[in-house]
């Protein structure tokens, strides 16, 4: 079965040996998403199997697939295997894309054959298949119709509750995920050293109660009945990975007398976070206030203006980064809120130095105006949600596959780790194309691992410690996203932005019914 698969970048020459040898005439094509493969499949397979007498199959990547949260149910290296596994099925290989269009072009099929809702389709992407397939002398042909074909209808129809915890079981399996695996991840913790750099933020929770409409002003009037404040940005993913144990310092820059930075020191300290602060009197720490009326936030008031950082002070943070370095972090995590301390020259230095002594290089970025994508391109990690990496490079539109590409191709990132908006969390690596090849990119998604997410404040921080807490352990790259969402998940559950705690995060890995299918699996 697994010589059927081919690999995309070997399909055009297994096509030109069996041409070759004469025994195969007619080849067909079929290309889709095959993500539940049920009767509708079988039977356009075997329809399509019957127009010729060589078969291949083409499914679009997991990375290409936007059918929703969740999907694909089955990861490409399974669907993969589940088609091989059919005898009238020659061969299977994963397009690089999320049409034929490019698998077209590699086998040059004499027959293309789709589903019957694409007799009178007008889909741009299925004409411009058509249209290479004509000019290659090929033809389409399209199936009876008779039983649903598309995998969205059939999921529709069906209670497919039970498929996330089915992929995630395989996934777990597949990648070595297991509780003793994120165990030892964890008690890794307290021989660990990340150094940190970002600015100063405090997240101040205000909650009050709604008194509706002033008189004078249509303006929402609301009472404050108490607050809550909590270390946000750079230092809440220093308290993150410092509860866990681990040696964290702290890198920015502040005037030391102003009104937060006595409670800033305190929570660090508290957690033995250490503090490297080159101080600067114009550099105040930045207040979020959030106010909420019952659970819903209604307002978010700043205060801390954008402030360049000044050559003076570039060469300060700089030297006293080399420094830091010379006690080996693990990991050094850039923190940008977009307040001026990380300019590009700063961030290009600091890399530099980095990486010459062989230490990652983690990007964590919150979304802003001033947000600048080029600062990062160097990185080795990149961890940011989905809306924020669409507002860095300006894309509301394209889907995710294209997003990414346009990121890689912008930077020389190697892993981008994202974040989607339903707590999902999606794992792209750095595609290795040669000129005129085509190579699929390679990613995983995790599910959100998480039923409750009203207050999505500082899920980010905890979602960025989790993976640079793998990575800089040994852990491969979809171990690390699973931790990192498993630190989100944890801390979804938590009131504001407050820290990480260990045994949470131990009961959280016990009562994962993913890790008890695996290991059952790897058992057997």
């Amino acid at each position: 079965m697994e010589k059927k698969i081919i690999p995309f970048e070997k399909i055009t020459e297994y096509v030109s040996k069996m041409r070759e040898s004469g025994r195969k005439k007619n080849l067909v094509l079929c290309h889709g998403c095959f993500d539940i493969v049920h009767p509708g499949h079988i039977r356009h397979l075997k329809f399509a199997k019957e127009q010729g007498s060589l078969l291949i199959v083409s499914i679009t990547p997991d990375v290409c697939i936007q059918k929703g949260s969740g999907r694909p149910y089955v990861p490409q290296d399974l669907r993969a295997e589940n088609l091989a596994a059919l005898e009238f099925v020659n061969a299977v290989t994963i397009a690089p894309s999320d049409t034929g269009f490019e698998v077209i072009k590699a086998v040059n099929p004499d027959i293309y054959v789709k589903g019957h809702e694409y007799a009178l389709s007008r889909d741009p992407r299925f004409i411009k298949e058509k249209k290479l397939l004509e000019s290659l002398g090929g033809k389409v042909v399209f199936s009876s119709g008779d039983v649903v074909f598309s995998s969205s209808e059939f999921i529709r129809s069906h209670d497919l509750n039970t498929a996330e915890s089915v992929k995630l079981a395989y996934i777990c399996k597949r990648y070595d995920i297991r509780r003793a695996v994120l165990s030892e991840i964890l008690h890794s913790a307290q021989h660990r050293k990340f150094l940190i750099i970002g600015e100063i933020l405090i997240d101040e929770y205000k909650y009050c109660e709604g008194l509706g409409i002033a008189q004078e002003t249509p303006v929402l009037s609301i009472s404050l009945k108490h607050k809550t404040s909590y270390v946000g940005g750079a230092g809440a993913l220093a308290l993150h990975l410092a509860t866990l144990g681990a040696d964290v310092t702290l890198l920015t820059s502040v005037d030391l007398s102003c009104e937060k930075f006595a409670f800033f020191s305190e929570c660090l300290n508290n957690f033995n976070v250490s503090l490297s602060i080159i101080e600067d009197k114009q550099r105040k720490a930045v207040v979020k206030s959030h106010y909420f009326v019952e659970k819903n936030q209604v307002l978010e008031f700043e205060e801390g203006p954008y402030r360049p950082i000044d050559s003076s002070l570039s060469g300060k943070m700089i030297r006293q980064f080399k420094k830091e370095i010379k006690n080996a972090p693990d990991a050094v995590i850039l923190s940008d809120y977009g307040y001026g301390l990380l300019s590009p020259d700063l961030v290009s230095e600091m890399v530099e130095a980095a990486s010459g002594k062989n230490i990652s290089m983690v990007s964590d970025i919150s979304m802003t105006l001033r947000t600048q994508l080029d600062k990062f391109k160097d990185s080795d990690i990149f961890t940011v949600s989905e809306m924020e990496l669409r507002s860095c490079v300006h894309d509301y539109e394209n889907g995710l596959s294209v997003l990414v590409n346009n990121f890689y191709s912008q930077t020389n990132v190697k892993e981008l780790y994202l974040s989607l908006a339903d707590g999902s969390a999606l794992y792209f690596k750095r595609p290795h194309n040669k000129k005129g090849e085509y190579n699929n990119m390679e990613s995983a998604h995790i599910p959100t691992l998480s039923l409750r997410n009203e207050d999505k404040m500082g899920r980010g921080e905890a979602f960025t410690a989790g993976i640079t807490l793998a990575r800089v352990s040994g852990a491969n790259e979809v171990q690390s996203i699973y931790l990192g969402s498993i630190f989100a998940s944890v801390h979804s559950y938590k009131s504001g932005n407050a820290s990480l705690n260990k045994d949470e995060i131990f009961h959280l890995i016990g009562e994962r019914t993913e890790l008890i299918l695996a290991q059952k699996e790897i058992e057997k």
